[in-house]
C-alpha cells in the first residue's frame, strides 16, 4: 500500500494510539466527528481534547468521568493556554486565534457529550467565546527576508558537517521552500503532493487541501518549475522503491508535517536568527499578496482557500487560474 491512503492510515493509527489512553467517550466522539474530515484535522482535535483532559487529571486520565468536568476546570484550562513557549524556548502570549481554536474544540466536544446523554448540562454554554483584538506582535517576513532564507538553502545551515549532509537534499529543500513561498500552501497539503500531481505541460501542481478533502491547483512559475524538475531528477537517483510522494525523507518515505516544519525552522533560523514555521510562511505569503493587490482581501482569501461568502465565490469563480498565475508571477519577480 502506498501514497495518500497509506499516509492517512498512518495518521489514523496515531489517532487510535492517542485514543487508547483516553476515556471511551472520546473515542465515540472521534468516530462521530471524523465523517467528512481529513485525518490530520481529526488528530488535532483529539490532541487538544487529550491536552485538556491531562490538565484535569494526568494521573488517571482514562477514568475521568464526563459528569465530573466542571466549568471551573474549563476556565482554568483556557487560562493556562494564554501563554505558550515558542520554538526558541521563550514564553509569550498566545494568539487570539489559538485560544479561539481550543474554545471551538471544547464546544464541539461538550455538544457531543450533551447530545449523547453523557452529561445533562453543557458547561461550555456558560463560557463566553474569546473576544477582542489580538495584541500578539506578529512579524511577517518581507521579500528580503524570504530571499535570505533561500540563500540559506543554497549555502546550508549549521556547522560544516551539517552543511555537507544537506548537499544531497538541497534540490528537495529548495523546491519545498519555494513552494511554500509561492503558494502559501499548508504543510499538510504539501506533504500529500504526489509525483503524478505535477503537470509540467500546464505548469501546475495539484494539491489536496486539508479541509474538506478539496482539491486545488497551483500555478508554477518557471523558477519553481525548474526547482521541482531538478528535485525529481535527484529523487530518481536517491529512491529505489515504489513511493509516489513528491517529497521524501531520508528514510525514503513520504515527508510528514513535522519533517517539513523542521526544514523551514532550520533554514529560517540560519537566515534570520530566529525560527519560523510553515504557517508563518503562509501568513507572509498572504501579507505580500495583500500589499501587491492593494489589499484586495477577496483575492487573498481565494488564494489561501479560506471560507468566503457566496457573493465572493461567484465573483472569483472564473478568476481562479488568473489569481494563481498572478501569485506565481509576483513571487517569482519579487523573490526568486
Amino acid at each position: 500500500m502506498k501514497g495518500r491512503l497509506e499516509h492517512s492510515l498512518q495518521i489514523e493509527k496515531n489517532i487510535k494510539e492517542i485514543l487508547s489512553t483516553l476515556p471511551q467517550y472520546v473515542t465515540e466522539y472521534y468516530y462521530e466527528f471524523k465523517s467528512g474530515r481529513q485525518p490530520t484535522a481529526c488528530r488535532e482535535y483529539i490532541r487538544k481534547i487529550a491536552k485538556f483532559l491531562y490538565f484535569i487529571d494526568s494521573s488517571d486520565i482514562r477514568h475521568i468521568k464526563a459528569t465530573e468536568v466542571t466549568k471551573f476546570d474549563i476556565t482554568r484550562f483556557l487560562d493556562s493556554i494564554e501563554y505558550i513557549t515558542d520554538n526558541n524556548g521563550n514564553k509569550k502570549q498566545s494568539s487570539l486565534s489559538y485560544r479561539k481554536c481550543y474554545h471551538s474544540v471544547l464546544k464541539s466536544f461538550f455538544d457531543f457529550l450533551i447530545e449523547n446523554d453523557y452529561i445533562t448540562e453543557n458547561p461550555m454554554n456558560k463560557i463566553k467565546r474569546v473576544r477582542g483584538e489580538d495584541f500578539v506582535n506578529r512579524k511577517f517576513l518581507d521579500e528580503d527576508d524570504l530571499k535570505e532564507v533561500l540563500l540559506a538553502v543554497e549555502c546550508g545551515a549549521g556547522n560544516r558537517r551539517s552543511v555537507a549532509m544537506q548537499y544531497k537534499w538541497k534540490s528537495r529543500d529548495r523546491a519545498i521552500m519555494m513552494l511554500f513561498m509561492q503558494t502559501g500552501i499548508r504543510e499538510t497539503a504539501l506533504s500529500e503532493i504526489n509525483i503524478e500531481d505535477i503537470d509540467f505541460e500546464n505548469h501546475s501542481i495539484k494539491s489536496v487541501i486539508e479541509k474538506g478533502h478539496k482539491e486545488k491547483t497551483f500555478s508554477m512559475s518557471s523558477q519553481l518549475e525548474n526547482a521541482v524538475s531538478e528535485w525529481i531528477s535527484d529523487r530518481k537517483r536517491i529512491i529505489d522503491k515504489n513511493e509516489d510522494a513528491l517529497f521524501i525523507s531520508k528514510s525514503k518515505t513520504r515527508m510528514t508535517q513535522r519533517s517539513l516544519s523542521d526544514i523551514v525552522i532550520k533554514y529560517t533560523k540560519e537566515a534570520l536568527g530566529y525560527s519560523v514555521t510553515p504557517h508563518k510562511l503562509r501568513a507572509s505569503f498572504a501579507n505580500i499578496m495583500l500589499e501587491k493587490t492593494d489589499e484586495n482581501i477577496y483575492v487573498v482569501q481565494q488564494l489561501l482557500g479560506h471560507a468566503r461568502t457566496e457573493t465572493t465565490k461567484i465573483y472569483l469563480k472564473n478568476n481562479l487560474n488568473q489569481y494563481n498565475d498572478m501569485a506565481a508571477d509576483i513571487i517569482a519577480k519579487s523573490i526568486f
